[in-house]
């Protein structure tokens, strides 16, 4: 990669750093398919318990890209005084760049999620996994919500815990 492109620099921390451990609940048929074909699947995002988590994470990603992408602002800035002149009149670099993550998550977000299927050309599937803070009762009950929404009933819900580490190696 070009040194300039800081968005994609490689000293991004790991999420294993903060979670070491993933959680995948799921109901027994789900569970036993992936134990039996060592496979996880996606599902199709709008077939999801709540499909609206999609539209509500959208503001928070686009202000995650929006600060990544600051640097290449700058950078974009500092080649010209035409590309100086535009930053300036998008606000500045800050103003600039947080539109910007928003204008590619709004397309991104239209490319994968906001095309019905029938007309997509890249189709967004999801595997859900979540995590939390060291805590003696999560640790060997899990997390209650996570049981009442993704499980398939008291004897029939099951919790895959995986390595973050190791999952971020495969993927």
């Amino acid at each position: 990669m070009p040194a300039e492109l800081p968005f994609f620099a490689s000293d991004t921390p790991s999420i294993a750093e903060s979670h070491p451990r993933l959680y995948h609940y799921t109901g027994e048929y789900a569970f036993r398919s992936i134990v039996r074909n060592n496979t996880l699947w996606g599902t199709y995002f709008d077939d999801l318990n709540d499909a609206r988590e999609f539209q509500q994470m959208r503001p928070t990603l686009a202000a995650e890209m929006g600060e990544r992408l600051i640097q290449v602002v700058e950078t974009f800035a500092r080649r010209g005084i035409w590309e100086s002149d535009t930053v300036r009149r998008h606000g500045g670099v800050v103003h600039a760049a947080r539109l910007l993550g928003t204008r590619v998550m709004g397309t991104l977000y239209q490319a994968t999620v906001g095309t019905p299927l029938r007309d997509s050309l890249y189709p967004c599937f999801v595997a859900s996994f979540c995590s939390h803070e060291p805590d003696g009762f999560v640790e060997d009950n899990g997390l209650p919500s996570q049981w009442r929404g993704y499980g398939g009933g008291p004897h029939e819900s099951y919790c895959l815990v995986f390595d973050t580490r190791r999952f971020e190696a495969l993927v």
